[in-house]
């Protein structure tokens, strides 16, 4: 009875092999059976993508959840994001597509590519794909301005647009996008020596559901004038 429902929401589609979840369906289902929350705390056994061990829940949103992570014989502490089914049609071609892009220093990208094997709320097997990205340190661009709005001039501003946008420019010539730009995923590092660098975190380029590359472009540019 719910199979005429599922395709007239574009959730589920007819094929030889019988009815099959879309992309958009497996992303809805995956929302509700499977919390990606608490894995660092699941059990005795730490969960691991690959050589790294999850540590601490960073951030959640609709389609992924962020984990700082420690190597287990290096101990290089990486953050690892966990990107739900159905959130990326090809990240192992949108990882090859980003590697080989000229793109501006001040976006981070990933450096490694993993797999983590979880069950749903029913207990059944499911394996999400995970990027790794390198630590970061820096302050979140809304505390910055929260703490330095009296000691902001006309340096930070510029090396704001030029830096931030910059990033975004070289992310358009390459044929990516951000996709989740925000207050909180722009970090600034502001040195000793007056320097100040913005690095922008938590890439989504092919991991935003089935938003358009259009939609997604537009998006980055609305927030980067806001």
């Amino acid at each position: 009875k719910l199979v005429p429902a599922l395709i007239d929401a574009d959730l589920a589609q007819v094929s030889d092999a019988g009815v099959m979840l879309t992309r958009k369906g497996m992303l809805f289902a995956s929302r509700l059976l499977m919390p990606l929350h608490g894995l660092s705390q699941s059990g005795s056994t730490k969960a691991f993508v690959g050589n790294y061990a999850l540590d601490n829940l960073i951030s959640t949103d609709k389609n992924s959840a962020i984990y700082s992570a420690k190597h287990n014989v290096l101990g290089n502490k990486v953050a690892v994001k966990l990107l739900r089914p159905g959130a990326s049609q090809d990240i192992v071609g949108a990882l090859r597509h980003l590697g080989a892009a000229e793109i501006h220093p001040a976006v981070v990208r990933p450096i490694d590519f993993g797999t983590l094997h979880v069950t749903d709320i029913f207990g059944r097997p499911a394996e999400i794909s995970c990027l790794i990205f390198p630590m970061v340190e820096g302050v979140q661009f809304s505390e910055f301005l929260a703490e330095k709005s009296s000691f902001l001039n006309s340096y930070i501003v510029i090396s704001f647009i030029r830096q931030v946008g910059g990033a975004l420019r070289s992310l358009e010539r390459a044929g990516a996008y951000h996709g989740d730009l925000h207050e909180r995923n722009i970090l600034v590092d502001w040195s000793s020596n007056g320097v100040i660098k913005f690095n922008i975190v938590d890439v989504s380029f092919d991991s935003m559901g089935s938003a358009s590359l259009e939609i997604c472009r537009n998006d980055d540019l609305v927030r980067f004038r806001q």
